[in-house]
């Protein structure tokens, strides 16, 4: 793949050349229109003026499409190469074309024009003065020797070509230092774009420090309350004189903060190793009866009932990973819900997306908490890891999708886990 500054490049590149190419193409066929509108005054085009005419028109059209079809940027020289044949063929046609034309108004000089500002554009300022000199010394030949064909000579003729080649170097001198100006501040746009990416590295680098510093914080924190549990329990329960009862208690504590402890550490693998998924098509309702099985006993000990609402929402998607993303979704459910009441999972499928919903009858989050949530470690029940929502969104993620809190209520929470659909044009279905 390209870099994005070659792929500008090339853009730019192609577009100045459709330009010029369209403007000569512009300017060849109103000169042309001109000379047939005024053809009394001017006399009818002969055909030499004719093939010179249509000769110029097919040049520009082949450099149109040339520039068109690019696909890659061209090498240096034969960009100079193209750019130069360009203006010495528009040079030279509308020089032949103005000395082949009829009558003394010799009008196709300006053809000249397009030519003299690409070579200003192009070149360097001694180059493109010297294309304005030679086109306009051209120009000035073409009048003397029709002074000399039918003499005596206009005055005025000489004049007017005398002018409009003080026009042609004036227009070649303002050109070019637009150019050149234009290509200092690119540079120095690119130098500034260069400072920039490299302060976002830096910052980018900085918050990757930061964030492994918060989380091996919050990891620390999370493993050093167990570890700290387990050894005064154990401490208490080695000294002689106590209980049965209360050394019982003892070890008692030092299991729960030991099975604590490694419910976290299997968490944070989980979390910190999501692997690669591996989508396969896979029906949405079969997937939600598997989690609410998963999460039966969980919600039977807590006195809440578990509802799959009817679907026929398909995806593709790796089912085992998104059983464990909707699993820890389920069990937070069921955690924050009231005896009595009930979690809801259904499935919706949009034209872009398929909509996994896990929503309860709890409380609504409470908004400091909302902001947080998807953190790892942060969490507001006791016991909790915290890592639930993380490692669900984690999955999410690496299918593409993602996890949201959609409706935050009370008596209506709503998480929803999206997944992108493949031909997203194909799909179809609701909730």
């Amino acid at each position: 793949m390209m870099h994005p500054d070659p792929i500008r490049r090339l853009e730019a590149y192609r577009t100045r050349g459709v330009t010029f190419a369209v403007l000569n193409l512009v300017v060849l066929a109103a000169v042309f229109a001109f000379h047939l509108l005024y053809v009394q005054l001017l006399g009818p085009p002969r055909m030499v003026l004719l093939g010179i005419l249509i000769s110029m028109f097919l040049v520009q059209v082949v450099l149109l499409f040339w520039h068109q079809g690019l696909e890659r940027m061209p090498d240096e020289r034969v960009d100079l190469n193209v750019t130069f044949a360009s203006i010495v063929v528009t040079i030279a046609g509308a020089f032949f074309a103005s000395l082949y034309g009829e009558g003394e108004d010799h009008h196709y000089h300006v053809v000249m024009l397009p030519a003299i500002v690409l070579a200003a554009f192009r070149f360097r300022r001694a180059f493109s003065l010297s294309i304005a000199g030679a086109s306009s010394a051209l120009m000035y030949y073409d009048v003397w020797n029709w002074s000399q064909e039918h003499p005596p000579a206009d005055a005025s003729e000489l004049f007017e070509v005398t002018t409009v080649g003080l026009l042609f170097v004036v227009v070649a001198l303002v050109v070019n230092m637009l150019a050149a100006e234009m290509r200092e501040r690119s540079s120095e746009l690119g130098t500034t774009v260069a400072e920039l990416e490299r302060t976002r590295d830096s910052l980018v680098a900085q918050e990757k420090l930061a964030a492994v510093g918060r989380l091996s914080s919050a990891i620390a924190h999370e493993i050093r309350n167990p570890v700290a549990m387990i050894h005064s329990s154990l401490a208490a329960a080695s000294r002689g004189g106590l209980d049965e009862d209360v050394r019982e208690q003892m070890f008692r504590v030092a299991t729960d903060e030991a099975g604590r402890l490694e419910r976290l550490t299997t968490d944070f693998l989980a979390y910190a190793h999501t692997r690669q998924p591996q989508p396969a098509p896979t029906d949405a309702g079969e997937t939600l009866a598997v989690v609410a099985e998963l999460t039966a006993a969980k919600a039977q000990g807590a006195g809440v009932e578990i509802r799959v609402a009817p679907t026929k929402a398909n995806g593709v998607f790796d089912p085992f990973m998104i059983h464990q993303a909707l699993l820890n979704l389920a069990l937070n459910a069921v955690a924050s819900t009231p005896r009595g009441r009930r979690v809801e999972l259904s499935a919706e499928q949009t034209p872009g997306a398929l909509l996994l919903h896990v929503r309860n009858d709890g409380k609504r989050i409470p908004a400091e908490a909302e902001r947080r949530i998807f953190e790892p470690f942060f969490t507001t029940r006791s016991g909790g890891t915290g890592l639930g929502l993380a490692i669900a969104r984690g999955i999410a993620r690496a299918h593409g999708g993602d996890v949201a809190l959609t409706r935050n209520e009370d008596e209506y929470v709503c998480f929803t886990l999206s997944l992108p659909l493949p031909g997203a044009g194909a799909a179809t279905g609701g909730k």
